[in-house]
């Protein structure tokens, strides 16, 4: 520090004073004050003292002043400031209160002290001790203190680790506690006190020591004795050190020379085996064994500057998550021999050489520490020359079977070349023979120029990407393909990722490396071949020569199966042609028809994308396309594609019924360009032709110019003549199909709907005609419950009740009996229990309505076929729709009598109302359906009642007068042989049915 330190009189001379109000309002200060804050002393009065202390300060300082009260009026602090030259000072300050007789803080006299010397002499006596506790706990070897008679008073954390402790207090509880041993041996106590009678020190005293697990470790001892003034010993002081590593490697020395012998012995069987990986697995596991304990031996072999093999104690590691640790790879890359036993285990490494080059590293590990010694190192320096002889021995074995394997294939592809001309055959025998050829590739693929456009295409393939494909798009590496066939020339990338013509679509693969060869004779290139792999600098120079070898067969067979191909070409598009006729008859579906269309269309003609427009209005609408996308991401045309019949292609088409061919859509005057198919160069199309009309175009697309030629329109003219009869022919059944099914649907939902009308129509007149027993049967109950009442009477109203529910199931088996569902099989039947059923059903709303029913039937009607359920539901409607004209109350009468006709007897059931009758304009619209004369009507009834009469072979009319009401009148057919003689009765009854 820059300042002395200050007597007491000096901090009472340099004290700051200062007089202020409770809330920090200075009211005086002494010179010292205003020095020490640098304040002006015509600004001094008014100013806050908080405002000058540092703002994290202020808060300590005012929690000072709070403590301040009548029973308190005294407190003192420290606290820092800084002085108004900027330099950090520590205050010590004493409050002193004034109170209000009421007892509230008036004014506060403070006195402040600096004691930054104070301070700054303290810390420095605390970095002092600090520094000599760390010398004594961060030294190597243990330091401690024993007592005269070798009791463990004080040590270091170095003695506790030398020791197997975790800490020192864990040893101290161990050593210390009452009657346990002393800390020392007793027999090494004994000596130690035999070399002090001469001396005060001993030095280098080595012996054997337990440590807490109970093992032996060696230490050296240095001791020094503190004596009494009597000369007697007060007690010791010594530091001990683990040299346990010194006394091992004596004995590493004999271990090692053993270790040596067994090496060379290993080393000679591994050279007897001739295939690398399995002389790796059976040299590693030897060689752990030889080390024994925990020991894992591991061979890691690299070509360039990546991982290839892993081989771990006798196993190969399943999967890629092998990786080279951080040790191997430095003697890797430093190309020496190196030792670490870092951390919690122990670690050898030394690289494998062959020749001049690093072809690998062997790895030796132990899980503990200070497990390994140079001497280990040098034996594993040994072996790792062992296994680099025995891989170079094994990989010019595998080279001579590789050769003779090369050989094998080939002849097996020439002969296969003079047996066959499938081309798809020989291709992929080629890419399955590279694969054998070059076990370290993991895919090979042929891409093959189009004909007639530079576009490559992947025609056969092997290996992991076969198994991958069409999910990931195989124009692998375009830009370096297409290199290869404009140079004519190999190329071999031994790392992708570093390459910038790779445009990635390899990565999408996982491949790293990249061979290619052109598939070329004197006739020209025809394509390429190509050899992938998921390791980098995965193909040599032999690889280079195997698939240029592979690359003139393929050209070989290219040159000799076209031909055979050509005549083939056009005895398929004949068959073709045939079958597409018979196809397209076969179905009267129109979506089957049109995929029929496209299938054979594009089965015969190469194209990207087949259509078919069908003309509507004066417009052709898209309804259907193919897209052959499985190596180029084409779009597609949208499938609300529309165009006028205007458009210059389709007018010519129109106009002639001739096919149309455009070569170059770029340089065709009259095309019509479309942003989302802006890719098509090559365009051919033919009418689709019925009766001399054109219904529609077949077009077939390309994106390459002078895809199609004369060839193609002849084709697509073929297939139209054909497929416009078709089309027609499925056109016409769906729509005879489609309005059959239409009306169909239209019928029973109409007729469902007019019966849940009908239904909810009744609906409060039932829940009357319900409620009414369910009320008397609630009365009976509760009389009969009653406590006063005598068993007869009681017996009475229980008698009663059932009556009521009696009454109430038959109400619920009329509403059951209305409602069952389907028309079933007509039936011979009297209609005067139909009707007298319905009456029951509706009487509730018949009563309601103030509606008198007069009967007026024959005494012995003859029985007529009907469905009863259907007619149940026409008498509904015209007991509701005589309800609904007679509002305000009325008569119906319900009469049956026979007419007979020249040829034909009918009965007729009439219902006649005096309601307001029907306005002569209605009379022609009442049976049509959804025509209504009420605000409520689904306008159904009529007409529903009407169909169901026509469907009994009867017939439903209808007289009315407006002011007098309304007569509907049903005729239903009487066979001869059910007619009987009847007699005409007249019934007249009040209001409602006979409920």
């Amino acid at each position: 520090m820059d300042e002395p330190l200050f007597s007491p009189v000096d901090h009472i001379h340099n004290d700051l004073i200062c007089r202020y109000f409770a809330d920090g309002t200075l009211i005086d200060a002494n010179e010292n004050f205003i020095h020490f804050f640098g304040l002006l002393p015509d600004r001094l009065v008014g100013a806050n003292l908080l405002d000058l202390l540092p703002a994290e300060e202020t808060g300590h300082f005012y929690h000072h002043v709070a403590l301040l009260c009548v029973e308190q009026t005294c407190v003192t602090f420290e606290q820092r400031a800084w002085r108004s030259d900027g330099s950090e000072r520590w205050l010590r300050w004493t409050l002193r209160g004034t109170f209000s007789p009421e007892g509230a803080l008036f004014e506060i006299r403070a006195v402040g002290q600096d004691i930054t010397a104070r301070k700054w002499a303290t810390e420095q006596l605390e970095k002092a001790d600090l520094c000599y506790q760390s010398m004594f706990e961060g030294a190597q070897e243990g330091v401690f203190q024993l007592t005269a008679d070798n009791r463990l008073i004080q040590a270091n954390p170095s003695l506790a680790r030398i020791l197997g402790f975790s800490s020192l207090e864990s040893m101290f509880a161990a050593v210390n506690t009452p009657g346990g041993s002393n800390f020392l041996p007793e027999p090494c106590w004994q000596e130690v006190l035999r070399r002090c009678e001469n001396s005060d020190q001993v030095h280098d005293f080595e012996f054997p020591f337990a440590r807490k697990d109970g093992s032996n470790i060696w230490v050296s001892l240095n001791l020094r004795v503190i004596r009494k003034p009597n000369g007697r010993h007060a007690s010791f002081e010594g530091t001990l050190r683990d040299i346990t590593d010194r006394y091992e490697s004596e004995l590493r020395l004999v271990e090692t020379a053993s270790q040596i012998s067994a090496l060379s012995k290993i080393g000679q069987q591994v050279l007897a085996n001739l295939e690398e990986g399995r002389a790796l697995c059976e040299f590693t596991n030897s060689l752990s064994e030889l080390w024994g304990g925990d020991t894992c031996v591991t061979v890691f072999l690299v070509s360039g500057a990546d991982l290839i093999q892993t081989v771990s104690n006798g196993i190969v590691p399943q999967g890629d998550g092998s990786s080279i640790g951080e040790l191997a790879s430095r003697a890797l890359k430093d190309n020496e021999s190196l030792m670490d036993a870092a951390g919690d285990r122990s670690c050898i490494a030394a690289p494998l050489r062959m020749g001049d080059h690093v072809i690998g590293v062997i790895e030796a590990t132990r899980s503990a520490s200070l497990e390994f010694h140079p001497t280990d190192l040098q034996l594993l320096a040994a072996a790792a020359q062992w296994a680099a002889l025995a891989i170079h021995n094994a990989r010019q074995h595998a080279e001579i079977q590789n050769r003779l394997q090369e050989l094998q294939s080939m002849s097996t592809i020439r002969q296969a070349l003079s047996e066959t001309f499938d081309l798809e055959c020989l291709f992929q025998l080629i890419v399955d023979s590279a694969i054998q050829m070059a076990p370290q590739a993991h895919g090979a693929v042929i891409h093959l120029l189009e004909t007639k456009t530079p576009n490559l295409v992947a025609t056969s393939m092997a290996g992991e990407i076969a198994t991958r494909i069409p999910e990931i798009h195989l124009d692998v590496e375009d830009r370096i393909i297409r290199e290869v066939v404009l140079h004519n020339e190999i190329i071999n990338i031994p790392d992708l990722t570093q390459d910038p013509r790779s445009d990635g679509q390899a990565h999408r693969l996982s491949m790293h490396s990249l061979l290619v060869a052109p598939v070329q004779s004197a006739n020209g290139c025809f394509g390429t071949i190509s050899l992938l792999s998921a390791d980098r600098n995965a193909f040599s120079a032999d690889d280079e020569r195997v698939i240029s070898s592979l690359g003139l067969e393929a050209a070989i067979a290219i040159q000799n199966a076209r031909l055979y191909q050509a005549e083939r070409r056009q005895r398929e598009i004949a068959e073709a042609l045939g079958e597409a006729a018979a196809a397209f008859n076969r179905s009267l579906d129109l979506n089957e028809v049109l995929d029929c269309i496209l299938d054979q269309t594009m089965r015969v003609i190469s194209c990207r994308i087949s259509s078919i427009l069908l003309v509507e209005g004066d417009e052709a609408h898209l309804v259907r396309q193919r897209s052959n996308t499985e190596t180029t991401q084409m779009i597609a045309y949208p499938e609300s594609t529309r165009l006028p019949l205007s458009t210059p292609t389709l007018k010519t088409m129109m106009e002639t019924q001739h096919p149309i061919l455009v070569q170059d859509a770029h340089h065709f005057s009259g095309w019509l360009p479309m942003d989302a198919v802006s890719w098509v160069r090559s365009y051919a199309a033919a009418p689709l032709v019925v009766d001399q009309k054109s219904i529609g175009f077949l077009n077939v697309d390309s994106e390459f110019s002078d895809c199609f030629n004369e060839e193609t329109t002849h084709i697509l003219q073929t297939f139209a003549a054909h497929a416009a009869i078709a089309i027609q022919n499925a056109r016409l059944y769906s729509d005879l199909e489609s309005a059959l099914q239409q009306e169909k649907a239209m019928r029973a939902q109409l007729l469902q709907a007019d019966k849940l009308s009908a239904m909810g129509r009744m609906a409060s007149s039932i829940a009357h005609e319900v409620n009414n027993p369910l009320q008397a049967i609630q009365g009976c109950l509760e009389r009969a419950r009653a406590v006063n009442i005598t068993p007869d009477r009681r017996n009475q109203y229980l008698k009663l009740a059932e009556e009521e529910l009696e009454r109430l199931s038959h109400i619920l088996q009329r509403v059951l009996d209305f409602q069952r569902p389907g028309m079933g099989t007509p039936e011979r039947q009297d209609v005067h229990p139909i009707i007298e059923n319905v009456l029951a059903l509706s009487g509730k709303r018949l009563q309601s309505a103030r509606i008198q029913i007069i009967r007026e039937w024959m005494s012995n009607p003859p029985l007529v076929r009907v469905a009863s359920n259907q007619l149940k539901q026409v008498f509904l409607n015209l007991l509701l729709n005589a309800a609904d004209a007679m509002s305000d109350g009325g008569t119906l009468i319900i009469r049956t009598e026979l007419q007979t006709e020249p040829g034909n007897i009918w009965l007729k059931i009439i219902f006649k109302d005096n309601g307001p009758g029907i306005r002569p304009q209605d009379m022609d619209k009442i049976f049509e359906p959804f025509y209504s004369t009420k605000d409520r009507g689904t306008g159904l009834g009529l007409w529903v009642s009407h169909s169901i009469i026509l469907a009994h072979q009867g017939k439903l009319t209808v007289e009315s007068q407006l002011g007098k009401g309304s007569v509907f009148t049903i005729w239903l057919p009487v066979a001869s042989t059910d007619l009987k003689k009847g007699e005409s009765r007249k019934e007249k009854e009040g209001h409602g049915t006979d409920n």
